[in-house]
């Protein structure tokens, strides 16, 4: 089993990244507008979502959201999303499918619908319930988001040389798939840097 391209896990916080980049579809890349207060859990109904060690982040807008990695504030997100215009997210970043791999791999999966529950987006904006991704998954979305939202063919070699050092065989990098705009991929670059320097 290569646990990188076949097994599957739960994304946990990486998934954020996915949330966002579907609050940014949903809000024209608009980011200034969201502010949330968070002070420890975030409850909705019978539903109780906490952040870690039920910490208070206080008041948070996107990026420190992102930054900080504060689940009350993503459940905030995902009880304000759309569940038809997230399945077109998710469908567009390649769930359900079949990876461009030549290795073998698994499929991540994220299913929405008509029956997907305000419950299910609060646990699937903070990558926890039904979501089962595999890590070069969540790889390949993060290598677009580094390449302006475009994602490359991915491949496991890059030339083949003969004993003498010579190059018989070169392998061109080709575009796959474009996952997400320019405007967004920059937007999450300059969250996920922000999440490294908090």
């Amino acid at each position: 089993l290569n646990r990188a391209t076949q097994g599957t896990y739960a994304p946990g916080s990486t998934f954020k990244i996915v949330t966002t980049l579907e609050y940014l579809k949903e809000n024209n890349n608009h980011t200034d507008d969201y502010i949330f207060d968070c002070n420890g859990p975030y409850i909705s109904g019978d539903d109780v979502i906490n952040c870690y060690h039920k910490m208070s982040h206080q008041e948070v807008d996107l990026e420190a959201s992102f930054a900080q990695s504060c689940n009350s504030s993503y459940a905030n997100i995902g009880n304000s999303l759309n569940v038809r215009s997230f399945e077109k997210t998710v469908d567009s970043l390649l769930f359900n499918e079949n990876l461009p791999l030549e290795l073998p791999s698994a499929k991540s999966r994220l299913w929405l619908d008509d029956d997907t529950t305000k419950s299910d987006m609060l646990q699937y904006s903070i990558g926890q319930g039904d979501i089962l991704m595999t890590p070069m998954h969540m790889n390949l979305i993060t290598q677009a988001i580094a390449n302006d939202g475009v994602l490359m063919q991915p491949m496991l070699l890059d030339s083949v040389k003969n004993n003498q050092g010579i190059i018989v065989k070169d392998f061109k990098a080709e575009k796959y798939k474009t996952l997400m705009s320019k405007k967004e991929a920059a937007a999450l670059t300059d969250f996920m840097m922000e999440a490294c320097e908090t």
